[in-house]
Order: structure tokens, then sequence, then C-alpha cells
């Protein structure tokens, strides 16, 4: 898993940044990521939180 802020390359070779968050639910975070205007592919990983809410790590 990389570190918020973390430079990692892509397959593209491009250097993508990670970021991290927390939302209140799965529809907010989904909701969060797919915001327009898309800046090209990009990835993204959910992971639930025993109080119910939701740790997104995405490469932006």
């Amino acid at each position: 898993m990389a570190v918020s802020g973390e430079a990692v390359p892509s397959e593209e070779g491009e250097v993508r940044t990670s970021h991290a968050g927390t939302f209140a639910s799965l529809q907010d975070a989904v909701d969060f990521v797919t915001l327009p205007p898309g800046e090209g592919s990009g990835e993204a990983g959910f992971s639930y939180r025993a109080d119910g809410q939701v740790d997104v790590v995405y490469f932006h």
C-alpha cells in the first residue's frame, strides 16, 4: 500500500501521487472518486472501518 503523498510510477511511465481519505459511507467514497472532471485513468482502493466509515486510497 502506498503512503499518502508518495509518488508512484504507473504502467505507462507517468508518475502518480497517492492520496487517502475517509468517508462516512461507501457511496460517499464512490461519489468522490467519480467526480468530474476526470483527469484520465486512475486507481482506487476501498477499505471498511469497524466504525462503518470507508477509507479510500487513490492515485492521481
